[in-house]
């Protein structure tokens, strides 16, 4: 079987995560080879650092959005498409693509979909917030999962900022860990839209469920741990 190793970025955001992982993980910046965003922001400028090839779509219209993303991805032989996006896509791409839409948002879904997820998640007091990988579909935020990252608050010592930036690193380890179960074709969906890592560990203790595993993101989660 072929590895999927063609991967793209769509970014409405700082690029934060982005720049993150190209700073430390030289496999990831070979496989990412474009960025695609909506307006001008952070992204374009982590595109430009790197040498990736970026591509703006001015188009305010969902579909038209959507359609014109889909003939950028198909030209470019993307396998698979990484959103940190602000933004919903709809129309046939969701069907092109399905399966290789995969959403990083920073909250424990169901929990708090949204453009808020993680301001909602904080207004909130749960003593549990995180993030999730998820496929995209149809809806908001509702697609099958991929992988949890979860944090204990402690709301009489935790910052708000504090939590957010844990929460920034846990989405950089999610985002190499996805991608290199990506490219050796180890994520599965079932009949019944569930998804499997095949031979991941689901049982381990940590943070992410399921475990991390790509050494990279494992030094990096342990790094911000002992900080």
């Amino acid at each position: 079987m072929k590895s999927c190793d063609r991967f793209a970025i769509v970014s409405s955001t700082a690029g934060s995560v982005l720049e993150h992982v190209l700073e430390r993980d030289p496999e990831f910046r070979q496989r990412l080879r474009l960025v695609v965003t909506d307006r001008c922001c952070g992204a374009e400028r982590v595109a430009v650092r790197f040498g990736v090839r970026h591509v703006r779509i001015d188009e305010l219209n969902r579909e038209a959005f959507s359609n014109r993303l889909q003939d950028i991805l198909t030209e470019e032989a993307i396998d698979a498409v990484f959103l940190f996006f602000s933004r919903i896509l709809s129309g046939p791409i969701l069907n092109v693509f399905f399966g290789r839409l995969i959403n990083f948002h920073p909250s424990l879904l169901p929990e708090f979909p949204g453009l808020r997820g993680f301001e909602d998640g904080w207004d909130s007091n749960s003593l549990l917030l995180g993030s999730t990988v998820h496929f995209v579909d149809c809806g908001v935020d509702t697609g099958p999962v991929i992988q949890r990252a979860v944090i204990q608050v402690n709301r009489a010592l935790d910052l708000k900022s504090e939590v957010r930036h844990r929460i920034f690193l846990q989405q950089c380890a999610s985002l190499l860990q996805v991608s290199d179960w990506y490219s050796r074709n180890r994520i599965v969906i079932g009949n019944r839209g569930d998804v499997i890592v095949k031979e991941a560990n689901y049982e381990d203790l940590g943070a992410f469920v399921p475990a991390l595993e790509n050494q990279v993101a494992r030094n990096m989660v342990a790094a911000a741990s002992n900080s």
